[in-house]
């Protein structure tokens, strides 16, 4: 049975571990997570990253507290500024880009 690694992305290592990842996977599934069904309401909220199987990274952008949504700090910078950083080094991959579908009547 093969180990599996799935890994929150909170710290300068992860952050460090996951981009090493995505630079070393030829494909990469991207997935991204929202706080809505809405697609033109909803926010992201964090993105998954796999390059190979039984392998991946989450990296929350925002978490609920009692107040609602806030944005995650990593070593003093906000997630958003890092995600930015980290889908640019999908740039030249073979990216599987993984969508939810919802149907309903109109």
């Amino acid at each position: 049975m093969q180990q599996k690694s799935y890994v929150t992305v909170n710290n300068k290592e992860t952050l460090k571990e996951l981009v090493q990842h995505i630079r070393t996977s030829e494909y990469v599934a991207f997935d991204t997570e929202t706080d809505s069904l809405n697609p033109r309401k909803g926010r992201i909220i964090g993105f998954s990253v796999s390059g190979e199987v039984g392998k991946g990274y989450y990296m929350p952008t925002m978490v609920w507290n009692t107040d609602g949504l806030e944005e995650v700090v990593i070593e003093g910078k906000n997630t958003h500024a890092l995600a930015a950083y980290v889908i640019e080094q999908l740039i030249g991959k073979k990216v599987y880009v993984i969508m939810h579908l919802l149907t309903c009547d109109l």
